[in-house]
């Protein structure tokens, strides 16, 4: 959902964005005749990235030839030459991708780390807060879902985000006639575009028409936490990946212990671009 910038290389870089003028600028009539007033448009900014760093998933995963093998191609039978027939990066039955990709999006999203320059958790321009400290009510999503402007609901890169558990309790809100307002997800449900990844299986259900993205990197539901973000992604959070993420296999280095070691790198940094197009739902204190 969040806008992806690919760079050649990972030098500085001074990113144009459309802030509010999206949302405040206005078109008006003009006389025939007339001269149109020249007028400076507000609202355009810059997200300023620094040297892209460089980032390792894990330091090294070392896995040895007979878990390779025994796990086979599907991951179901053994095999014994699957490690020359599966197809790189997989190893045997595992996606030693994924692992690395689910490394890599935990550390955008919780921004744990002082050399990254925004967290989508702490981004959100602004917040709803709960009315109890232990428990979401239909009144606070209300809230948060009117919170953020429509230019941006309407936006097909717009989602709820948050965790597996505050999903499960919201399954158990109904809206005042006593239906469920969390709807099982069904690809006719919503219109096709580039903000939607309905491949993923993060997107289980929707709310107030929007998918709902489940991440276990969204604190649960705890006094002062953010447990949900609402957001128009493409406009809020801004990746930049320099060159292509590598995957390495080590064949040599581990050959004497009958292992084949694996590491990824990737330059990876994240930024807040428009923190209007974000809202929080925050627990009460």
């Amino acid at each position: 959902y969040s806008r992806i910038v690919p760079t050649p290389t990972g030098s500085p870089l001074r990113y144009p964005l459309v802030g509010s003028a999206e949302t405040s600028n206005a078109a008006s009539t003009v006389a025939e005749n007339t001269q149109l007033t020249e007028t400076d448009l507000s609202g355009i900014g810059f997200v300023n990235f620094g040297q892209c760093p460089l980032w390792s998933a894990t330091n090294l995963a070392r896995l040895s030839l007979a878990l390779i093998q025994d796990i086979g191609p599907s991951g179901v039978y053994p095999q014994a030459d699957s490690f020359d027939r599966q197809p790189w990066p997989f190893a045997g039955g595992l996606n030693v991708e994924q692992i690395l990709t689910d490394a890599f999006s935990g550390r955008l999203a919780r921004g744990t780390d002082t050399a990254w320059a925004a967290s989508a958790i702490a981004g959100p321009g602004a917040s709803v807060t709960t009315a109890s400290a232990s428990a979401i009510a239909y009144a606070d999503l209300i809230a948060l879902y009117y919170k953020l402007d429509a230019s941006f609901r309407g936006s097909k890169s717009a989602a709820f985000v948050m965790a597996p558990s505050t999903v499960q309790a919201i399954r158990n809100i109904t809206d005042t006639a006593s239906r469920p307002i969390l709807k099982d997800f069904r690809p006719v449900d919503l219109p096709d575009g580039p903000g939607w990844d309905l491949t993923s299986g993060l997107v289980t259900s929707t709310l107030f028409g929007l998918p709902v993205v489940e991440s276990s990197n969204v604190p649960a539901i705890a006094a002062t936490k953010t447990v949900a973000i609402l957001a128009d992604w493409s406009r809020y959070f801004i990746v930049r990946v320099a060159e292509t993420p590598a995957i390495q296999r080590l064949d040599e280095r581990f050959a004497d212990y009958g292992e084949v070691g694996f590491t990824g790198f990737a330059r990876l940094d994240a930024a807040v671009g428009l923190a209007d197009a974000a809202v929080s739902l925050v627990m009460h204190s």
